[in-house]
C-alpha cells in the first residue's frame, strides 16, 4: 500500500496516518517478531508467508522454516492466516485470521475478526503439526500425538467494525493471548491500538510484560 493509497483511507475514515505501517504485511510481520522476542523461550509466531506457502505447496514448501527452531519446545504457536482480498474504494486490502496452537493444554483455536469459521484451515495445521514432527522427530525429545487435541473455531472473538481494521485486530489478539490477557478489548478502543502498535514497531519492543509461570 503506497501513500496515496493512505491518503484516500485518512480522507473516508478521518483517522491520523499514524496507523498505516500495520496495514502491510510487513507490519505484522514485525509485530510478530516483537511477540516471539519478548517472550521466545516459550512463544513463537510465524510470519504472514508461511499458512500461504503451506498451502500452495505443502509441507514440503515451508519444512526449512524451523530448521533452527524447535516449535515443539514452546508453549505457545501463533500463525496469522491470509483470507484474501477486499476491494474497497480502490484500495486492496489483505485480510487476515489467527491460529493459535497451545501445546500446554492441547488444542488449535481459530479467531477471526469478522466472524468466520476456519474448520479446513485449523486441519491444515494440525496436518502440519504431524508432519513436522516426523520430519524432524531425532532432534524431538517425545513424539507428537494428535489424539486428544481439540480443534476450535473461537465464537466470542472481539469483532472489527471496518475491514481496514483488520490488521490492527490480528496483532492485538496475538499479543493479548501471547501473555494470557483476556480479550477485553474492542472496536471503540482501536485509534488507542494504533498509537501503541506505532510506539512499540518503532521502539522494537512491547510494552507490556508476561508474567513468568
Amino acid at each position: 500500500m503506497d501513500s496515496d493509497d493512505v491518503e484516500q483511507i485518512d480522507e473516508k475514515y478521518n483517522i491520523a496516518p499514524y496507523i498505516c505501517p500495520l496495514v502491510s504485511d510487513n507490519g505484522i510481520d514485525m509485530y510478530m517478531e516483537l511477540i516471539t522476542r519478548r517472550s521466545s523461550y516459550f512463544v513463537y509466531a510465524f510470519n504472514t508467508r508461511f499458512y500461504l506457502d503451506l498451502y500452495q505447496k505443502g509441507y514440503d514448501g515451508v519444512k526449512d522454516i524451523t530448521n533452527y527452531i524447535d516449535i515443539f519446545a514452546k508453549k505457545k504457536v501463533f500463525i496469522p492466516i491470509f483470507m484474501g482480498e477486499i476491494h474497497e474504494q480502490h484500495l486492496t486490502l489483505h485480510m487476515w485470521s489467527l491460529v493459535y496452537v497451545d501445546f500446554t493444554h492441547k488444542f488449535i483455536k481459530y479467531y477471526d475478526s469478522s466472524g468466520g469459521q476456519g474448520m479446513k484451515c485449523l486441519k491444515l495445521i494440525m496436518n502440519y503439526l504431524v508432519q513436522e514432527v516426523l520430519e524432524k522427530r531425532k532432534r524431538k525429545k517425545k513424539l507428537f500425538n494428535p489424539n486428544g487435541w481439540s480443534l476450535i473455531n473461537v465464537k466470542d472473538c472481539p469483532q472489527q467494525e471496518r475491514h481496514y481494521d483488520n490488521s490492527i485486530f490480528i496483532c492485538m489478539l496475538t499479543e493479548y493471548l501471547s501473555r494470557d490477557a483476556p480479550l477485553d478489548f474492542s472496536k471503540e478502543e482501536i485509534q488507542k491500538f494504533c498509537e501503541q502498535l506505532e510506539e512499540e514497531i518503532g521502539i522494537e519492543y512491547l510494552t507490556k510484560l508476561v508474567r513468568v509461570t
